[in-house]
């Protein structure tokens, strides 16, 4: 073979060698992770079913809550969040009206996961934990309003406030209650606060309609101080 095409001949292959070596120095242009790529976002009925409380539902099913005796909690007065200390919150007929908005819902991480424990939530030595261990802590949650919660006024009758975090931090005085076994609501604030070792009752005293509801009845006196989720399944 002539000298001048072995040239051609070495040239062209060391181009080619050159051409293949660059293919492989040089990296491919970046295509992202999988992980880097947010999945597709779920679709709104999708994040309200799994991140809303449950009383949504409670809203849905137009639930109130009533004592054993037939009347149910209601804001008087359709009284909301921006009159705290003025809105009692009283008896009235179960006519499920837009003031009747009220459900009792569980303070998931409290004490044991939402439980008493024998620490928790009442002082120690008063024997309250004892007697209600493992029964649900809750608040009572007015679902038509934003952060409104039953609580107590300093004469102990039920008003509107702030509702504790499910961890029980924050929160107006008398956020907190206790369902016991037999439907009682027990006030952590006016049991810790009498000190006596007596459980302090949520009660609609005189089993009328139209008076505030008493946070701190001694007596818990049957069917009107005994109180039911009426209409969420399970309750």
């Amino acid at each position: 073979m002539p000298r001048r095409t072995l040239r051609h001949a070495a040239a062209a292959a060391a181009a080619a060698l050159a051409a293949l070596l660059t293919a492989f120095a040089t990296p491919a242009a970046a295509t992202p992770a999988a992980f880097s790529t947010p999945a597709a976002s779920t679709s709104a009925s999708q994040q309200i079913t799994l991140t809303a409380p449950r009383h949504a539902q409670a809203a849905q099913l137009n639930n109130i809550v009533v004592t054993y005796a037939g009347p149910a909690m209601n804001r008087k007065g359709c009284g909301d969040q921006v009159n705290y200390p003025q809105t009692f919150v009283i008896a009235w007929n179960a006519d499920r009206d837009a003031c009747e908005d009220a459900e009792i819902v569980p303070l998931s991480s409290m004490c044991g996961h939402g439980l008493v424990t024998s620490t928790c939530p009442f002082k120690l030595g008063l024997g309250l934990n004892n007697r209600y261990i493992n029964r649900p802590i809750e608040a009572i949650v007015f679902y038509n309003e934003i952060d409104t919660c039953l609580a107590t006024a300093p004469d102990a009758a039920a008003v509107l406030g702030p509702c504790p975090t499910p961890s029980g931090s924050g929160g107006a005085n008398g956020t907190i209650d206790v369902w016991s076994a037999s439907g009682y609501l027990v006030s952590r604030y006016w049991s810790n606060s009498n000190g006596t070792g007596s459980p302090s009752f949520l009660c609609n005293d005189g089993g009328g309609t139209g008076q505030a509801l008493d946070t701190d009845q001694p007596d818990g006196q049957a069917r009107i101080c005994q109180w039911d989720n009426d209409g969420l399944p399970g309750t």
